[in-house]
């Protein structure tokens, strides 16, 4: 078992608020005995899988969390798009899912009852867009991080009106510490511009595997959201077309 993995694991404990004693009366273990198998190194993958179902965190989550997890592009289908563009009920509560909102959160947010919950999950699980366990749990059809494909008529629109969202809230708001808005029109070389580009598109990258880092990691309360849009082109401001 590597280091990361074992650090994965011990952030992951502390996240949930597990003390070793805990995780030792779980096990069946002695606490010195749980001290011992998660500084050792020779904790076997039976007992990580045991130990990350009884949390209730995907083992392959901890393995990502102790790699550079690659960012994978998915699409949304047709019938996928055409349905949540035409229920905005029902894109508000996959979005609040994709999000990580508890069940019983999202209910309470819509005004949901029970029975009107199971009715959309069963409506987003005929779309594939999730799949309702036996026990009413849900797990996503999409884990881990990834991007929405560009291209998709949803997709696209939803691009547009966050992006304006996001730069009209920034700019009414009073400047806080967690806050930012930066504003710059240089002269650059065509082949520095595409450094300046690639960088830009590598900060979002790592933007979003720290906020998956920090998921896994840390207690809920201590999230917060954080809106990130990043945006340059090859025009100088007296050049408007507005």
């Amino acid at each position: 078992m590597s280091a990361a993995l074992l650090t994965a694991l011990k952030r992951a404990l502390k996240s949930k608020g597990v003390t070793y004693k805990e995780l030792a009366e779980e096990l069946g273990l002695s606490e010195s005995g749980v001290k011992k198998m998660l500084t050792a190194k020779d904790l076997s993958l039976s007992r990580l899988m045991e130990i990350c179902d009884w949390l209730g965190v995907p083992a392959s989550d901890l393995v990502r969390l102790a790699e550079k997890e690659d960012i994978r592009e998915v699409e949304l289908s047709d019938e996928q798009s055409r349905a949540l563009a035409a229920d905005p009920l029902l894109f508000r509560l996959f979005w609040r899912l994709l999000e990580q909102e508890g069940l019983l959160a999202v209910a309470r947010a819509e005004g949901l009852t029970a029975a009107q919950m199971k009715k959309h999950l069963l409506k987003l699980e005929s779309l594939e867009l999730l799949r309702v366990n036996a026990d009413g749990r849900v797990r996503l059809r999409h884990r881990g991080l990834y991007r929405w494909k560009p291209g998709n008529p949803l997709v696209d629109r939803l691009n547009r009106e966050w992006s304006r969202l996001t730069l009209d809230r920034v700019l009414k708001a009073p400047p806080t510490a967690l806050s930012v808005h930066r504003l710059s029109a240089l002269k650059l070389t065509e082949g520095s511009i595409r450094e300046l580009i690639q960088g830009m598109n590598e900060l979002a990258d790592e933007f979003a595997r720290r906020a998956r880092r920090e998921e896994l990691i840390w207690p809920a309360a201590r999230l917060k959201f954080f809106g990130l849009l990043l945006a340059g082109i090859d025009k100088r401001f007296i050049d408007s077309d507005l």
